[in-house]
């Protein structure tokens, strides 16, 4: 179950992060460590765990025009707070 909801949430913020492999890999990293946080022994429920995922990724990034407005390059996500 914590498996699949980082899965669904993942799919719902991936593309903001597909610029940058080590951005990538520390927003995957920041969404696991939040779904983790809240998963208990009762409390697995795919749907719960998926939007708490999600919440933190909005708390901990925030969108943010970075990339080179002469490649028209699109903005993506940025460390807002570690």
């Amino acid at each position: 179950m914590i498996g699949q909801a980082f899965d669904l949430a993942w799919a719902e913020i991936a593309s903001n992060f597909a610029a940058d492999p080590v951005v990538t890999a520390g927003a995957r990293l920041t969404l696991a460590n939040a779904i983790l946080l809240v998963a208990t022994e009762e409390g697995r429920d795919v749907e719960v765990l998926k939007k708490a995922g999600l919440e933190a990724m909005a708390r901990n990034y925030t969108l943010v025009p970075i990339g080179n407005p002469k490649t028209n390059d699109q903005p993506q996500w940025s460390v807002l707070r570690q």
